[in-house]
């Protein structure tokens, strides 16, 4: 998913915006939701361990098991999910490391967290040609559009990453990160009226992605709409004093990404 870089609404940090440069968290979203309850009491100890550190988010102890796991015995799922975790964790060089001996045989997931921890360290040409290549294998996979249009996104290419945000939305990518996607391209074409009709409808059916509601809030205030932004921030409690964020974000004059 796309998202402001330091786009810090609890501190007020509004020096630190950074609308020139975007950061990416691809399909995050899709890592970290959908969490079912288990039944504990039938879990062996070391599945019980791991269900507590997957809802806790905590993923240096999910490193730690995974690593323990592998030095006892080479295993491709178990190798797999430490590479995920190390990329989770933001550390993308340690996640490429132990991904590298499962990149010679990759499936889409393989490729997937490759694109991702690429993305990560803004290596973008890069990114593109494993996107490219694995949708050449994987051509219905709709996060691997999504990576793709980000990529272009981030590099400047607006037009080009619409039809490849679009496809995902259409191979049935995660309903709020594909509108997410499409309301960030929209903002930074200066369409921030599209962007609030997009992202609203998310925000009223319940949907509290906090990503989701900070460009919401950004495309209302752009778009005119500073009573239903502060609302939001009102709501959502983003910030201890509304009238001083909707303010700063009022003088952000556009976001607009120029290709190189």
């Amino acid at each position: 998913m796309l998202i402001f870089n330091k786009f810090n609404f609890n501190k007020l940090d509004f020096n630190k915006f950074n609308f020139n440069t975007l950061r990416v968290a691809a399909a995050c979203l899709l890592l970290l939701s959908g969490c079912v309850a288990k039944n504990r009491s039938a879990q062996p100890a070391g599945e019980y361990r791991e269900q507590i550190l997957l809802e806790a988010n905590n993923y240096d102890g999910l490193i730690d098991l995974y690593r323990s796991r592998l030095k006892k015995r080479e295993n491709a799922a178990v190798r797999l999910k430490l590479a995920t975790f190390y990329y989770l964790s933001r550390d993308s060089k340690s996640s490429l490391y132990y991904l590298q001996p499962l990149l010679k045989k990759p499936n889409e997931e393989i490729y997937l967290l490759h694109v991702k921890n690429m993305i990560a360290l803004a290596d973008y040409e890069g990114a593109l040609k494993v996107a490219d290549a694995m949708l050449l294998k994987y051509p219905k996979s709709a996060e691997g559009w999504n990576l793709r249009g980000i990529i272009l996104a981030d590099t400047g290419k607006l037009a080009e990453a619409l039809p490849d945000i679009q496809r995902s939305r259409d191979l049935f990518l995660n309903e709020a990160i594909a509108l997410n996607n499409l309301a960030m391209l929209a903002m930074l074409n200066g369409r921030y009226d599209e962007a609030s009709r997009l992202l609203l409808p998310l925000y009223l059916k319940g949907k509290k992605d906090r990503q989701l509601i900070h460009n919401l809030v950004f495309a209302l205030v752009q778009s005119g709409d500073q009573r239903s932004a502060r609302d939001i921030v009102t709501t959502e409690k983003l910030a201890a004093d509304p009238e001083r964020l909707i303010a700063a974000l009022s003088q952000v004059k556009t976001l607009k990404k120029e290709t190189p």
